[in-house]
């Protein structure tokens, strides 16, 4: 991901800037998504291989149940049958949630509508793409997300693009072994999302690792929140504060 200069700032409310803000806002998305681009793509192809090696699996028993007359070993037959059924539908499940999951960051929704949406289901989705994408990195993941609902009335498209480019930070500055804790929290007003990196990288941070840090502050007061990071010699950490209300709505 090379290294853009900032949106322009909208002078009047014209239309042209603000046209220009949603451009580079989709840019910034879609680099975002070929950052994690071998994450998402075991998240379709891993459940579809096992529905596939499952198939397999069960046309063999059907074959050889129906070779069995013995009563005995019918009933085996059946209940290796169940096992390979309840594999199958569990695969099943599974590209279903990562087929949304993929929807949800790769259309994220219309340019500057501003909606209800539930934080914690939709960090908790961005966050498997980051755990998953961290075992090439030899790293551990942890992502400490509420079970209950995180609703927030705001632009879905903004924040699905900053939790994408907190992913890729997240990712960016990690060390050899690193452990990467990623947390939700929230009360009355706001959410909070923070990630510490330990160990982080020492060396000068990448192009992606610039423009993150560069892109996410301008994101975050676009939504009416704020956004820190900072890093020793031994961590990398950020937060990225979003209000429960977006703008007017607030008031």
């Amino acid at each position: 991901m090379s290294a853009s200069a900032p949106p322009p700032t909208p002078t009047g409310g014209e239309s042209d800037d603000e046209d220009a803000q949603e451009t580079a806002l989709l840019a910034l998305h879609s680099r975002a998504l070929r950052r994690l681009h071998s994450s998402i793509e075991h998240h379709l192809r891993s459940p579809l291989n096992s529905i596939g090696l499952n198939l397999e699996l069960l046309a063999v028993e059907i074959a050889d149940l129906a070779r069995r007359d013995d009563r005995d070993d019918a009933q085996e037959g059946r209940e290796s049958l169940s096992e390979v059924l309840a594999a199958l539908r569990g695969g099943y499940a599974r590209l279903i949630g990562n087929v949304d999951t993929v929807l949800e960051t790769v259309l994220p929704g219309s340019a500057g509508r501003v909606e209800t949406l539930d934080l914690a289901q939709l960090a908790r989705r961005i966050a498997d793409l980051g755990g998953t994408e961290s075992v090439l990195l030899r790293a551990s993941w942890r992502a400490d997300i509420p079970p209950v609902p995180v609703t927030l009335k705001t632009r879905r498209d903004v924040v699905v693009t900053a939790l994408l480019l907190v992913v890729c930070s997240a990712l960016e500055h990690a060390g050899t072994a690193a452990r990467i804790a990623f947390s939700l929290s929230s009360d009355s007003e706001s959410a909070e999302i923070r990630v510490e990196v330990e160990p982080c990288r020492q060396d000068e941070p990448t192009a992606t690792a610039r423009e993150c840090g560069h892109w996410l502050p301008l994101l975050a007061r676009r939504l009416g929140g704020s956004y820190g990071e900072g890093a020793d010699e031994r961590a990398f950490r950020l937060h990225l504060s979003l209000p429960r209300l977006f703008g007017a709505d607030a008031c």
